[in-house]
């Protein structure tokens, strides 16, 4: 499998997307809903991703705290964030590789990949890239 990575000038370590993603209470008891047939009010919480170092708009998203399906809903809906910044930037064929996140700054860094299942060559890198800002290596 090849992997092929967008970076910047010669930096082989590519070039580090950044974003923030901040969760906090929008309306404190501002969900209503029944869970075992008791109708209870929670926290309507918003998560916002704000991009840091490349020119994409924010989004967010409201669900309510502790719902059963948050992880899966909130992934899910990011995701599509996620692709709709790769048309922004006009980069719709890569996929973001996440490599870190900062519990402390809440910053979520990735770089860009897309990966060749069919590779051409045994090497390990690739000089031949198409330009100078990418580079092809082998997983």
């Amino acid at each position: 499998m090849v992997l092929h990575i967008l970076k910047v000038g010669h930096n082989m370590t590519g070039f580090v997307y950044k974003w923030t993603k901040i969760t906090s209470v929008f309306a404190i008891k501002g969900c209503e809903h029944i869970e075992n047939g008791i109708i209870k009010q929670d926290d309507l919480m918003q998560t916002v991703w704000t991009p840091l170092n490349f020119e994409c708009p924010p989004v967010n998203f409201l669900l309510r705290k502790n719902h059963e399906h948050e992880l899966h809903m909130t992934n899910t809906f990011f995701n599509l964030v996620k692709e709709d910044w790769l048309k922004i930037l006009k980069l719709p064929n890569y996929k973001w590789v996440e490599i870190s996140f900062d519990d402390d700054t809440k910053i979520q860094s990735c770089f860009l990949a897309t990966i060749n299942p069919n590779p051409k060559t045994s090497s390990t890198f690739l000089s031949d890239s198409t330009t100078e800002d990418e580079g092809v290596f082998q997983l």
